[in-house]
């Protein structure tokens, strides 16, 4: 979002999953996530196994298709170029952790009069908060040819419905072009 408003014609296209363009902080949840992932990576986690992983993040997440998603940047001990007895995390979790309060930042506001008038997609997860009534109206103003979807998950939208996402956005990138349809 912030390239399409900062940039107009380097996108001919954007999909965006289940976030909305506002200046807020990032759930709590986020930051509990990252304190079981680090807990996983520490050797003295004793996780050697997806199970075992799975097991510490159940502390703090009780859904198991959130689990999973978050278990899917998971490598075994063998699967890992750092040698370890234990599982580990191939994402970065310290710069993630550190970069935590700048991801909820959005770098504009509507005020400014920026706009994308390009193909856009808006994929919400029907149990999601972050995109909310309130800053629909935001998306609108940013993306005012925005096409708004909505699928039964909750903010993983692409993780939770796998199969339904991915008709979205094939159907959005090879579907009509102009904004009637």
């Amino acid at each position: 979002m912030t390239l399409a408003l900062s940039s107009p014609t380097i996108l001919s296209n954007l999909i965006v999953s289940d976030i909305a363009p506002t200046r807020t902080s990032l759930s709590s949840s986020f930051i509990r996530y990252l304190k079981a992932m680090t807990a996983i990576g520490d050797p003295a986690s004793g996780a050697r196994t997806r199970q075992e992983a799975g097991k510490i993040l159940e502390g703090v997440e009780k859904d198991l298709g959130v689990r999973q998603f978050l278990l899917t940047n998971l490598l075994p001990p063998s699967a890992s170029k750092i040698p370890s007895k234990t599982v580990r995390f191939q994402i970065p979790i310290p710069i993630l952790t550190e970069a935590i309060p700048a991801l909820g930042s959005f770098p504009y506001t509507v005020d400014e009069g920026r706009s994308w008038r390009g193909r856009s997609l808006v994929v919400k997860g029907a149990r999601s908060e972050y995109i909310t009534e309130s800053n629909i109206m935001t998306l609108q103003a940013f993306f005012p040819e925005m096409k708004m979807e909505t699928l039964d998950a909750g903010h993983w939208v692409h993780a939770e419905q796998p199969n339904e996402f991915k008709k979205k956005v094939v159907d959005f990138i090879f579907g009509p072009r102009d904004s009637a349809s």
